[in-house]
């Protein structure tokens, strides 16, 4: 009996890194990813004050396309694409000269847009839309 008040805190360690353990979750209950493979295509997207180029694009089946945005301007842009299916995907801020590439993963058919999300470029022009039908 006197070892029990030492015994207490050991138990309740144990019970809870158990309960931590648990909150973890199992892997069936993540959201699924998917795993980007090869690129069907690369779509390069030339950004300038204020405008898109090109600002219309086909896609001609359901798969993964690479996104290519170049800042061929004087300010900082960036690319955004959204679309059906709750698509979603953004690149990082490009000074002028930087580009960069954005994989997106369309299953849906439908209209893509893509435009700048930096301040007020996307109301002066800078929209474009790729369309799968």
């Amino acid at each position: 009996m006197r070892h029990l008040p030492r015994l207490v805190p050991l138990a309740a360690l144990a019970a809870l890194a158990l309960t931590v353990a648990a909150c973890g979750g199992s892997k069936s209950s993540a959201p699924k990813k998917v795993v980007p493979g090869k690129p069907i295509q690369e779509i390069s997207i030339e950004e300038s004050e204020f405008k898109l180029d090109p600002s219309e694009v086909e896609l001609g089946r359901a798969g993964i396309y690479r996104f290519h945005a170049l800042n061929a301007g004087k300010k900082v842009h960036a690319l955004r694409i959204v679309g059906p299916g709750h698509v979603s995907a953004l690149t990082a801020k490009l000074k002028p000269g930087q580009s960069t590439t954005v994989d997106v993963i369309v299953r849906k058919k439908g209209t893509y847009t893509y435009f700048d999300p930096v301040a007020d470029h996307k109301k002066k022009g800078m929209v474009g839309r790729a369309l799968l039908g």
